[in-house]
């Protein structure tokens, strides 16, 4: 569902298999025809939110009405959840203010990569994505297509009829 503000709204949806979300700068008028009030909502500026990581899970959390930053709650792969304040005006998620994060005690988030490619179904044309996790020392073999034999494998998760599963932090 669509979450309004003052002279925003944000709308959330998939792509990709992705979660996404897209931040819509509106403008409300209000006229006078023949004695009547007539309200029109015009969309100024329109974009999404990008963030850093490949394959990721995002969602809109509880904001005021009355503000220009929209607070996301976040997870991916490697990133355990946070919740971050992205400000609308500049969609810019590199400066967002990270208000809370999860901490994981002995986690090195900076030893793994995260990857996402798509590969080709069985009748030549679905293309299914794939989110992979790395350990951070193997990883330039693994995109290059050079993977080396002995590297263990643990294979999860599900996808069809719309119905996909959520990339986050376990």
């Amino acid at each position: 569902p669509p979450t309004p503000f003052d002279n925003h709204i944000v709308l959330q949806g998939r792509g990709d298999g992705l979660s996404r979300i897209w931040v819509l700068e509106v403008m409300l008028s209000n006229q006078q025809i023949d004695s009547s009030p007539n309200i029109t909502l015009s969309v100024i500026k329109s974009s999404m939110l990008t963030f850093e990581e490949d394959a990721y899970e995002a969602s809109v959390t509880t904001s005021h009405y009355n503000t220009s930053r929209v607070r996301v709650e976040y997870s991916s792969l490697i990133t355990p959840s946070q919740t971050m304040s992205i400000d609308m005006n500049t969609n810019d998620v590199s400066s967002a203010i990270i208000i809370k994060k999860k901490n994981v005690v002995n986690y090195d988030k900076s030893l793994y990569v995260t990857h996402r490619t798509f590969v080709t179904s069985r009748d030549g044309e679905t293309q299914i994505p794939v989110s992979m996790v790395f350990r951070s020392d193997i990883v330039g073999s693994i995109i290059e297509d050079d993977m080396p034999n002995d590297v263990p494998v643990s294979l999860y998760g599900y996808g069809s009829y719309g119905s996909s599963l959520e990339l986050s932090f376990s």
